[in-house]
């Protein structure tokens, strides 16, 4: 696993968001700005990842529907993720069907 580029910096950023946030509320308020700031970027999380989802999702299935594998698209679309184990060449029980050969190998024309 590589680290990341950018060193820890937005690890550091989100712990400096809710100290800020905590930093902006009456010392009574202090437990209800934690828990707000906590549950509106897990929300934030879950609804950006829904959303970027399926928009890779339908963008990838278009793009696929315009080449010579437009009878894969449904499947490959819906599962799209696991899709990126064949295209850096590995296999997968689901994409073997259908043309796929296996590992280091390319789709066939049959």
């Amino acid at each position: 696993m590589h680290d990341a580029p950018d060193g820890g910096v937005n690890v550091r950023l989100v712990f400096m968001a809710n100290s800020a946030a905590q930093a902006s509320a009456f010392a009574a308020d202090l437990p209800f700005a934690g828990a707000m700031y906590s549950f509106f970027r897990a929300l934030g999380q879950t609804l950006g990842v829904a959303i970027s989802g399926a928009i890779f999702q339908n963008v990838f299935k278009k793009k696929i529907l315009a080449t010579k594998y437009s009878t894969f698209a449904d499947e490959w679309s819906r599962n799209a993720s696991s899709f990126v184990q064949v295209v850096k060449g590995g296999t997968s029980s689901a994409y073997c069907e259908g043309g796929y050969q296996g590992q280091g190998e390319t789709w066939s024309e049959a």
